[in-house]
C-alpha cells in the first residue's frame, strides 16, 4: 500500500471512528473487558483509560510494572 492510500485510510477512520459519547460506565466496560481479556491470556500490562478531567479506569495486572505506569 503506498502512502497515499495508507493516508486515505487513517483520514477515513479518524473521520468514522468518532464517538458520540463517552462516561465513566463506558470506560468501566471498555477497561474491565480489556483487564479480563489480558487476565486471561496472562499478559502483565497496565491498563488505562482517561479524558483530561481525569482517570476513568485503570489496573495494573500481575507483572506489570513500574515502568508500565510511567508509559502510560
Amino acid at each position: 500500500m503506498s502512502a497515499e492510500e495508507w493516508l486515505a485510510r487513517l483520514e477515513a477512520e479518524h473521520r468514522d471512528l468518532v464517538l458520540t459519547g463517552f462516561d465513566r460506565a463506558d470506560a468501566w466496560q471498555v477497561g474491565s473487558a480489556l483487564a479480563g481479556r489480558a487476565l486471561q491470556e496472562r499478559m502483565p500490562v497496565a491498563v488505562d483509560i482517561r479524558t483530561p478531567a481525569g482517570v476513568l479506569f485503570h489496573a495494573s495486572l500481575p507483572g506489570a510494572t513500574a515502568d508500565n505506569d510511567e508509559w502510560i
